[in-house]
């Protein structure tokens, strides 16, 4: 990964963080206005139902000076009018409750009492009861869900201003500045119920509590998330610059062997009787492989995706000499690798050797690896079909387990079971080999069955010239 993909991945990683975290405060600001605003339909839903339950505004009647002045003669009427009658019931209109009869025997017994008891409450909350009031107000509050501490006030407003006729305990006059005010009588603006909540806020946020805890929580994840991401990511930097310079000392150091190998069978070229010597020849291909190789690896070191260089190669004459080093390097009596090659002498490949030819030696190589047999046989079949040129690899081996089939081209994959000691390998080889094919424009396949061998096909792009 280089500094520029790095910087692109942190800038990102940022702004998606900083976009979750800034859509969470939103998000919580939305739901404590939600709940401040169901808090206030509440509240003011419970003032009209304290204060009718009160019964205040249907059972205090607001009667005129005049009424409160009768004359005897007003009187005198009253007595002439219900002298017929010995017994008289009068009905009083209550907007709560239609049930309220006061039966008297004297009509004017009534009256008498009820013009002193008028003149005598000169203020209307003198028949509050602050102990009943309070009681209303604490179960209608609880009722509707409302548990915050609850200071009340019964406000009678003069010229003067206003003044407190009822309290609360701690109720405090800055508290007549709350929002939540009713008026106690209808027909007397002047006289008005007062709550205030001193921890309304307190108690908007500790219902939000939990949906503020989540968010909190899943933020914290994404955070935690985003620091291991970038603290993996510099770590698995640090080891690609590890690696990278591990690769191209080793690199370094086999250049000069590689060099000194190259003089050598030049030296022994330079002599006729055994330039054209089957070994010399062998070693020369060998040389010039393996420095190929050096330089490729150098190339690789730099380039996470091999960057190759595909050269047009005769088929036959490739994998001629592929499989004569092939079975120079095995020197075992109990292997047998046949070739046989179908394709005509003027076929050719786009490929380039340093990289496909490794990728076909994976592939033998594990037709002699994996194979339990006492004599073990290799058979390469190279045959062309519609501009493609097969390479097909048969084996006799232990063959492919049905559970392994999916995963045999993975990374580090290792299709084998007990101690895998007993085979060497990375599990890269297949990897490698579907890679380098893939890059070359072809593909690779297999057939197998297990206890039977296996037979792998690389198919590649060829034309005839």
């Amino acid at each position: 990964m280089n500094k520029k993909t790095f910087i692109l991945i942190i800038v990102l990683m940022s702004i998606a963080l900083a976009g979750t975290v800034s859509v969470q405060i939103l998000w919580m600001r939305n739901a404590v206005k939600i709940q401040e605003k169901q808090f206030e339909q509440n509240v003011f839903a419970s003032l009209k139902t304290i204060v009718a339950k009160l019964g205040i505004q249907s059972t205090i009647v607001k009667l005129s000076a005049e009424f409160l002045d009768l004359d005897d003669r007003t009187e005198k009427i009253y007595n002439d009018s219900i002298k017929t009658q010995s017994k008289i019931t009068i009905f009083a209109l209550d907007t709560e409750k239609n049930d309220s009869v006061v039966e008297i025997n004297d009509l004017e017994k009534f009256f008498k009492k009820l013009k002193i008891e008028i003149k005598e409450t000169k203020d209307p909350l003198q028949k509050l009861n602050l102990n009943l009031l309070d009681t209303i107000i604490k179960n209608e509050l609880k009722e509707r869900g409302i548990n915050s501490r609850c200071e009340f006030a019964a406000v009678h407003k003069t010229e003067k201003g206003e003044e407190i006729k009822y309290k609360s305990k701690n109720f405090k006059t800055s508290y007549l500045k709350s929002k939540f005010k009713t008026n106690i009588f209808i027909t007397d603006a002047d006289y008005f119920l007062v709550l205030y909540f001193p921890d309304k806020s307190k108690y908007i946020y500790k219902s939000v509590v939990p949906l503020l805890l989540l968010s909190v929580f899943f933020t914290l994840i994404i955070l935690a998330t985003f620091i291991i991401t970038v603290n993996v990511i510099l770590k698995q930097k640090k080891l690609s610059e590890i690696k990278t310079d591990f690769i191209n000392n080793i690199t370094h150091e086999l250049k000069t062997p590689v060099a000194t190998l190259k003089v050598a069978i030049s030296t022994l070229k330079q002599d006729k009787t055994i330039s054209e010597n089957k070994t010399v020849m062998l070693l020369e291909r060998q040389g010039n492989r393996l420095q190929k190789i050096t330089e490729r690896v150098i190339d690789s070191s730099f380039n996470n995706k091999p960057n190759i260089n595909a050269k047009k190669i005769n088929v036959h004459k490739y994998f001629e000499y592929l499989i004569t080093d092939f079975k120079h390097s095995i020197n075992d009596k109990n292997i047998t690798v046949s070739f046989k090659s179908k394709v005509p002498e003027n076929l050719f490949a786009k490929i380039d050797e340093t990289y496909l030819t490794p990728a076909i030696i994976n592939i033998l190589d594990n037709a002699v690896k994996y194979n339990d047999k006492e004599h073990k046989e290799v058979s390469v079949t190279v045959f062309s079909k519609d501009n493609f040129l097969f390479a097909e690899i048969k084996d006799n081996g232990t063959g492919i387990a049905e559970k392994d089939k999916k995963m045999i081209f993975e990374k580090f994959y290792r299709g084998m079971k007990g101690n895998i000691h007993k085979v060497k390998g990375l599990g890269i080889g297949l990897f490698f080999t579907k890679q380098i094919t893939e890059i070359h424009g072809g593909t690779v396949y297999f057939e197998s069955k297990k206890g039977e061998g296996t037979k792998f096909t690389v198919k590649l792009p060829a034309e005839t010239l």
